[in-house]
């Protein structure tokens, strides 16, 4: 475990260090992600408004960069975004100043895996891709045993069933553009319905299949014309609504 998380913080460390433009921090929540890949995020973000944020107390789980924990915040939430980069934090800090909400969004230094908090302490908990890099059980026992009763926890992840795109990342792996713990761990659906267990419920929204190929054609700023988009969503939602093809999604709410 401790090799992992050695490499995980040497990983995330990299990536904070090449965010350099003010630019950059001013995007947060789905205007983060490519539009071709920004459903998921843009239903996550539905969910989290139906929910109801204002006031509320909520854990960006693994924050990263911050990205998420600006849009709860940018929406009432009082925020606390825990992860294991110190570089990445000091990114998300940034991030928060530059949009306005350091006052209610603070980042803490901590394993998720063991989170620094007591039980029953957030309203709220939100992770986007980061079971890949850890130990899923221990991840939906933490999430739960830090949420409120009636809290809630809204997770947009990877799965690992399609082979198109399972063959892509071990492609990526043998070049040496990929590290090990980010191909072989991928969830599964299985992984997310065990996730009962820890919460009770679990609803699962899948997403993403031909939208992933319209990304993969992404040629610097050329990307699908609208239509083109709009007509890979409707197809993803048709496709994606139903077992067992539901299992290919790229990404899960």
């Amino acid at each position: 475990m401790t090799d992992r998380k050695d490499e995980l913080r040497a990983h995330y460390a990299e990536l904070a260090g090449r965010v350099r433009d003010t630019a950059s921090l001013r995007l947060y929540g789905s205007d983060s992600v490519i539009e071709e890949l920004r459903a998921p995020y843009l239903f996550a973000q539905e969910r989290l408004l139906e929910l109801g944020l204002e006031g509320k107390t909520a854990l960006d789980y693994a924050c990263g960069q911050g990205t998420h924990a600006v849009f709860l915040a940018k929406h009432g939430a009082r925020v606390t975004g825990v992860d294991l980069s110190d570089e990445a934090l000091q990114v998300a800090r940034r991030r928060a100043a530059e949009n306005g909400v350091s006052r209610s969004a603070e980042f803490r230094t901590g394993d998720c895996e063991a989170l620094p908090f007591a039980a029953d302490f957030f309203d709220i908990v939100f992770s986007s891709g980061n079971l890949f890099c850890l130990d899923a059980d221990k991840a939906f026992s933490e999430m739960a045993r830090v949420l409120k009763p009636g809290g809630h926890a809204v997770l947009v992840d990877t799965l690992g069933h399609n082979p198109a795109i399972r063959l892509a990342r071990v492609v990526k792996r043998w070049l040496g553009l990929k590290k090990a713990w980010a191909v072989e761990r991928i969830p599964t659906v299985e992984d997310f319905l065990r996730a009962r267990g820890y919460f009770g419920a679990v609803d699962l929204s899948y997403f993403d299949l031909t939208t992933v190929g319209l990304a993969g054609l992404r040629l610097g700023p050329l990307r699908a014309p609208a239509p083109l988009l709009r007509w890979a969503l409707d197809l993803d939602r048709r496709l994606l609504s139903r077992a067992p093809l539901n299992r290919w999604a790229f990404k899960v709410v």
